[in-house]
């Protein structure tokens, strides 16, 4: 595969009937993915109760950041995918990018502290050893910011 500076003319590794069908999947995959991520943080934001316990607090922030992936992440590959070219430009691939690494970082954070809160549900279930709201809120807003924060060193340099 050869590229050239201006990331304008590539040599095409895969013919476009191949590429196309992925696009269209990708594009079930982004109404899917909103669709459901969407109505599932519907119902956590409409019902005060849901948002009561640190388990569910964490889901609620996995599916807010699928959510934002479902949003931003899948349409641009799609697109490049149907049209056998990226359309974007350099910004468009710096964004999307961002938004996958950003988005895939704060999951992977999320999920390591869901899991450390089910390790002390269940190791420590008899004591008064228990995650706070309040201490699952900063922790998720540290997994946010930390995500962030590697996100934005490569642009950064």
């Amino acid at each position: 595969m050869s590229i050239s500076n201006n990331l304008s003319s590539y040599k095409q590794l895969e013919p476009c009937y191949i590429l196309r069908p992925i696009g269209y999947y990708l594009i079930f995959l982004w109404i899917f993915g909103i669709s459901l991520n969407g109505s599932i943080l519907y119902i956590f934001i409409r019902y005060k109760k849901l948002r009561q316990s640190s388990t569910n607090i964490f889901i609620g922030s996995l599916i807010l950041t699928d959510f934002i992936g479902a949003c931003f992440e899948i349409p641009m590959p799609a697109i490049a995918l149907i049209k056998c070219r990226w359309i974007f430009g350099y910004a468009g691939c710096v964004f999307e990018a961002v938004i996958a690494y950003f988005s895939g970082c704060s999951n992977m954070y999320i999920l390591c502290l869901l899991s450390m809160d089910r390790y002390f549900v269940v190791t420590r279930s008899f004591t008064a050893t228990t995650i706070t709201i309040k201490q699952t809120y900063t922790s998720i807003l540290c997994a946010y910011i930390f995500a962030l924060f590697w996100t934005l060193m490569p642009i950064i340099g």
